[in-house]
């Protein structure tokens, strides 16, 4: 599925039933007879950023971790993250009824803040700029 195939041709290419494909992908609960499974979940490459910001990958990352159970500051350590930069991501960004960790609505939250910041950037490097005879004087400007 990551290919971009749907459920239905990823379980035919693999040679599994559709309903065995639907375990792998979303875990099973709790029965009488078994104990809850989780899902299968492929463990990604350690991710490494530069950037200021968390980046989809990293909230991708962040989220299956959480889903598996595993600490803040293992996620932390493979991300080259501060554990409380993981921590407030996590908790600003859960759901408000169940919980759950939402990763694209994270990043849905942050692409505006994003664009904030560049923008106030290029404000602060505008007003930088030494006065030329291109540039009206703030004083002149006003009277």
């Amino acid at each position: 599925m990551d290919q971009g195939v749907s459920s239905r041709e990823a379980c035919r290419i693999v040679g599994i039933n559709r309903r065995t494909g639907k375990r792998w992908c979303n875990g099973t609960a709790a029965t009488k007879k078994r104990p809850a499974q989780p899902a299968h979940r492929v463990r990604a490459e350690r991710v490494i950023s530069a950037s200021r910001h968390l980046t989809v990958e990293e909230r991708l990352y962040i989220a299956d971790q959480v889903w598996a159970n595993a600490a803040v500051r293992r996620i932390a350590a493979d991300l080259g993250r501060s554990p409380s930069t993981i921590s407030r991501e996590i908790r600003r960004n859960r759901h408000p009824t169940n919980g759950q960790y939402r990763p694209h609505a994270a990043q849905a939250r942050a692409d505006p803040a994003a664009d904030h910041d560049q923008m106030r950037a290029l404000v602060v490097s505008v007003r930088r700029i030494p006065h030329s005879p291109d540039r009206p004087d703030r004083r002149t400007a006003l009277s």
